[in-house]
C-alpha cells in the first residue's frame, strides 16, 4: 500500500441535530493536523502539566476541554444568540460550549472530533 496517496481533511462541517433546532446550525472543525488542532493540543498540555503543581477540580477540567475543543471551531452557520449572529471567535465558542442548556452542542462536536476516520478520505 502506497502511504503517501493518504491525505487527511484540513477541516469538516458537522451538522448539529436537536429536535428543537429550528433550522441549520453547523460547525467547520479543523483536521487533526491542522495548525489550530496543533497549537490546542499544546496549549492543552501546557495546562495539565501546570495543574500537576495544583489539584484541578471538575469545572476546572471542563473549562480546559472547552478552550481545547473551541480552538477547533474555525467557524459556522446559522448560530445566532438573542436573536442576532454570532461571531466565531474563541470567547464566543466557550461560550455555547460552556452552556449547560448546549450540552448537546459540545457532545456532537467532541464526537465528531474523535472519528479521525472522517478527516480522510475525498
Amino acid at each position: 500500500m502506497d502511504l503517501s496517496l493518504f491525505k487527511v481533511k484540513d477541516s469538516l462541517w458537522v451538522d448539529i441535530i436537536h429536535p428543537e433546532l429550528d433550522g441549520d446550525l453547523s460547525f467547520e472543525l479543523a483536521g487533526p493536523s491542522h495548525p489550530r488542532t496543533l497549537q490546542a493540543q499544546r496549549d492543552f498540555q501546557d495546562r495539565l502539566a501546570k495543574g500537576r503543581r495544583k489539584r484541578l477540580d471538575a469545572d476546572e477540567l471542563t473549562a480546559i476541554g472547552n478552550e481545547a475543543l473551541a480552538a477547533r471551531i474555525l467557524s459556522w452557520k446559522g448560530l445566532e444568540w438573542e436573536g442576532k449572529p454570532l461571531e466565531c471567535n474563541q470567547e464566543n465558542a466557550i461560550k455555547i460550549l460552556g452552556s449547560k442548556n448546549l450540552a448537546f452542542i459540545a457532545d456532537q462536536i467532541s464526537r465528531a472530533l474523535g472519528d479521525n476516520d472522517s478527516f480522510f478520505g475525498k
